[in-house]
């Protein structure tokens, strides 16, 4: 079963929500229990197990908790030397430019792509952005997205990651983490950062190269 999705942000770390590690330890609080990690698509990479670092986890408000929904994981596991960490870099205005997200709903343990607009700052977490479906067409952000990579096609990096999804889907309204509020609840994210770049221009997104994601199988 797959819980979500995360971002390889260096090598050993990820980053992904802290929801979506509860989910797979079944326990709110997952202490060093492991999760595995493993790539779409590709089998041969295999797959690892990852735990929380040491000041790193993050709940957010529809847990109970007062951050942005955050976890950043360290593991042993070493992908294929073709795969490398994501660019990365601060989302800045929501400037209703086209982004691209790539998770795994249900029926779909490999991933499918969503198109999303940065529509304005809002929801129940004072720093997130509200993701809007860009047509009428194709799989909007829900269950299977969390900790997802907001891929921007401008800048040519990851700026986001998906953390809730509006419970009426045929609104195909979202949320997202910047990178910029992840860095500050862990700043040891922000050397990371790029500089940010000028908005999308019009048309669908290039995707991203496919070290972005991880994937999110059940825990060992």
């Amino acid at each position: 079963m797959v819980h979500g999705a995360g971002v390889l942000v260096a090598p050993g770390t990820v980053l992904t929500c802290a929801h979506v590690v509860a989910s797979a330890v079944e326990a709110a609080e997952p202490g060093q229990r492991p999760v595995l990690v493993d790539l779409p698509g590709r089998p041969d990479a295999g797959a690892g197990e990852a735990v929380v670092v040491p000041g790193g986890w993050f709940p957010g408000p529809l847990a109970g908790g007062s951050d942005g929904d955050l976890a950043v994981l360290r593991t042993d596991w070493t992908p294929p030397a073709d795969v490398l960490p994501a660019r990365l870099g601060p989302c800045g205005e929501p400037d209703r430019r086209e982004v691209g997200v790539y998770g795994h709903p249900a029926g779909a343990p490999d991933g499918l792509w969503s198109y999303v607009r940065l529509t304005g700052r809002g929801g129940p977490y004072r720093d997130w952005i509200q993701l809007e479906g860009t047509g009428t067409t194709g799989v909007p952000v829900g269950p299977g997205f969390s900790g997802a990579g907001v891929w921007d096609p401008a800048a040519g990096r990851v700026v986001g990651l998906v953390t809730a999804a509006y419970t009426d889907r045929r609104a195909k309204v979202a949320w997202m983490l910047p990178l910029e509020a992840a860095a500050r609840l862990w700043p040891a994210l922000a050397p990371a950062l790029g500089p940010p770049r000028p908005p999308a221009p019009s048309g669908l997104p290039e995707p991203p190269p496919t070290e972005t994601s991880s994937r999110w199988p059940t825990p060992c």
